[in-house]
Parts: C-alpha cells; sequence; structure tokens
C-alpha cells in the first residue's frame, strides 16, 4: 500500500511549516538572549517571572522535542509511541498557551484595579475555561487505534485526524480572549480620559498595542 499523493504533499507542507516555525523561534531566542539576562534573570522572582521562564524554556524545549518527531526520527512505526506523544503534545501545548493566559490575567487584573471582586471574577472564570480546556485536550486523544495514525508504515511521522468536537477548545479560547480584549480597551480608555496625568500616553500606547497583537494572534490561532 502506497501513501496518497495528496497526503505525502500535505505532509512535506507540514514539515516545511515546522522547520520554519521552529527556525523563527529559535532565532527570537538568540536574538532577546541579552534582553532576557538583563530585565529577567537580574530581576527579583516573582509570579510573573516564573511564569514567563515557564512559557519561554517549556515552549522551547517542547517544540525541539515536537520537531524531533516531525521529522521521522523517534515514532519507529509505534502506534503506542503515537497515542502518548499525542497526548504529551496536547498538554504540552495547553500549558504553554495557559501561561500566556495567566499573564494576560494578571495584566488585566493590575488594569481592572485588583478590587477583591474582580480577582474572583478572574480566578473563577479562568478554572472553568481551564478545566473545559483539559477536558478537551485529553479526549481529543482518545480513538488512538491503527486507523487514527494514518500511514504511519510509510511516513514515519504521527499523523491522526482532529475530533469533530475538537473546535469548542478554541472557541472557548476565543470568547475568553474577546472578553479580556474588549474589558482592557474598556479600561484603558477610562485611564487615557479620566487619568491621564497620571499614566504616561506611551505606556497606555504601549498596553494598547499588545492587547491588540494579542487578539489578532489568538484569532490567527
Amino acid at each position: 500500500m502506497s501513501v496518497p499523493l495528496q497526503f505525502a504533499e500535505d505532509l512535506w507542507v507540514r514539515g516545511a511549516f515546522s522547520a520554519a516555525g521552529h527556525t523563527v523561534l529559535v532565532f527570537d531566542y538568540f536574538l532577546t538572549i541579552n534582553d532576557e539576562v538583563l530585565y529577567i534573570w537580574n530581576a527579583p522572582w516573582s509570579f510573573v517571572k516564573v511564569m514567563f521562564l515557564v512559557n519561554r524554556y517549556g515552549n522551547l524545549l517542547g517544540q525541539t522535542f515536537i520537531r524531533v518527531e516531525e521529522a521521522g526520527l523517534l515514532t519507529h512505526n509505534s502506534q503506542s509511541f503515537c497515542r502518548y506523544f499525542t497526548l504529551i503534545t496536547a498538554i504540552h501545548m495547553l500549558m504553554c498557551t495557559e501561561s500566556i493566559h495567566i499573564l494576560v490575567l494578571s495584566r488585566a487584573w493590575a488594569i481592572w484595579g485588583t478590587g477583591r471582586r474582580t480577582t474572583k471574577i478572574l480566578i473563577w472564570s479562568y478554572m472553568i475555561y481551564f478545566v473545559i480546556q483539559l477536558a478537551g485536550a485529553l479526549l481529543a486523544t482518545k480513538g488512538g487505534n491503527i486507523a487514527h495514525f494514518r500511514h504511519l508504515r510509510y511516513a514515519q511521522v504521527c499523523v491522526g485526524a482532529l475530533p469533530k468536537y475538537a473546535w469548542l477548545t478554541y472557541f472557548g479560547s476565543f470568547i475568553l480572549d474577546t472578553l479580556l480584549f474588549f474589558l482592557t480597551m474598556r479600561s484603558l480608555r477610562k485611564y487615557s480620559t479620566e487619568f491621564r496625568y497620571l499614566y504616561p500616553s506611551g505606556l497606555l500606547h504601549l498596553l494598547v498595542r499588545d492587547a491588540f497583537i494579542f487578539f489578532i494572534v489568538g484569532l490567527e490561532n
């Protein structure tokens, strides 16, 4: 049984994008390592510092592991390996994404005023969201039988079909990101009009820019 031409082409495109993305990730790491040492490693330990380092190095190591697998160096025609790899990859991607979400939530908490009511709303909203995301990721890894990983013997790469209900996890992330974006924009607009003499305009512009970038990139993902 030969590999279908369309499958082979799709696999090549996937490998090319994976290699390009990993190259950009490694390049960005070396490009910003001096700033990291200056602003992160020399700073006191804090919650934000821990979250940054977890995301920075967890993502770098995890994506390197994924890239090695997609190069066909780890699978060895093992369905069992693909099942574990799919589970580990799903959890890794979830943790990396959520470390960013936690940083964004922390910023939103600071912008919204750090009140007790605000804190409770953010904590409970995020806990519900995270449980849904984790459940969706675990359910998406079920059904890893021989038909699930197509043409493994020939491709030597774990290629599975995405469950029909997997879009629910993206929908949950979209709702959370949209809510945070509009509430953050509302708070920043209030600061720009009522507290323009207290907060530098440059800081407000930076916060608005970062909020826009995070929201747009989140939509693309």
